[in-house]
């Protein structure tokens, strides 16, 4: 058996209860025409927008945005480009104020050449006035001497001077009288031309070196064998005759021909006698 007094506790709480859902369902049914109403507000507005809608429009919308898309794509690839343009333009004004500043050293250096020429200059002029005619002058000497020597060995006449002028012309004098050069014979025009490069060879150069072609013109048979006899007794470091001459053939270490063979020109050594 259920007290009373307990059973008088239990209703109280379902009566309690019974109030709380009883609030709860006013709210609930008070909520419930709000969203209704909502919902119609809604329906209203779906239909309102549904009249509205444009589909082409829509579609056109929709074109834009992929075409803004795409340019804004290749704008990026623009600025992309346009930026290793820039890395490209910003290396090549290096190199272009790397080439100013070579420029402009080039300009100080020319700037300093151009001084030292002058101070070149100076010194060429000073050497052309005064010291090349002193030298100019001891080498006229020093030749004049060794061709006055050759020429006597090489000429079958007695003369009484033969020498160089100041300006380096030959000056020849026989029996007291001046010899010219264009009034000598062939044979001693010859002979005066091979003692001056013989004098020239020996008085101004280290290394005597002596090139002689076709030395035998105008040159008879004593004045040829006098020339061999010459050139056999006098040393020169190296001597080179081109000759259509024989008579040279036993003076020298080493003989070559040169002929002309089916148009072409052939060089052969020859024995030392050989012909």
């Amino acid at each position: 058996i259920v007290p009373k007094v307990h059973l008088a506790r239990e209703a109280e709480k379902l009566s309690a209860a019974k109030k709380d859902l009883d609030v709860m369902i006013l709210e609930g049914e008070k909520n419930h025409e709000e969203l209704k109403d909502q919902l119609s507000k809604l329906e209203t507005s779906e239909k309102g927008l549904s009249e509205k809608y444009d589909v082409a429009k829509h579609k056109e919308t929709e074109r834009n945005v992929r075409a803004l898309r795409e340019a804004r794509a290749k704008a990026t690839e623009a600025i992309i480009r346009l930026k290793k343009t820039t890395e490209g333009d910003s290396f090549q004004v290096e190199n272009i104020k790397k080439v100013l500043e070579e420029k402009r050293e080039a300009k100080e250096k020319v700037k300093r050449l151009k001084v030292e020429n002058n101070v070149i200059e100076v010194l060429r002029h000073s050497l052309r006035d005064v010291v090349q005619p002193v030298m100019r002058k001891n080498n006229v000497l020093r030749v004049s001497k060794a061709f006055q020597d050759f020429y006597q060995e090489l000429s079958n006449d007695s003369i009484d001077y033969a020498a160089l002028d100041d300006e380096g012309t030959i000056d020849i004098t026989r029996n007291g009288e001046p010899s010219p050069v264009n009034s000598l014979s062939g044979g001693e025009t010859t002979c005066a031309a091979l003692a001056l490069r013989l004098a020239i060879c020996s008085s101004l150069t280290r290394n005597q070196l002596l090139l002689l072609d076709e030395p035998t013109i105008h040159l008879d048979e004593l004045y040829r064998t006098k020339l061999k006899d010459f050139l056999g007794s006098h040393s020169f470091e190296q001597l080179v005759v081109v000759t259509h001459d024989n008579t040279f053939d036993s003076l020298p270490a080493k003989i070559f021909r040169v002929e002309k063979r089916r148009g072409r020109s052939v060089v052969s050594p020859l024995q030392i006698g050989g012909v």
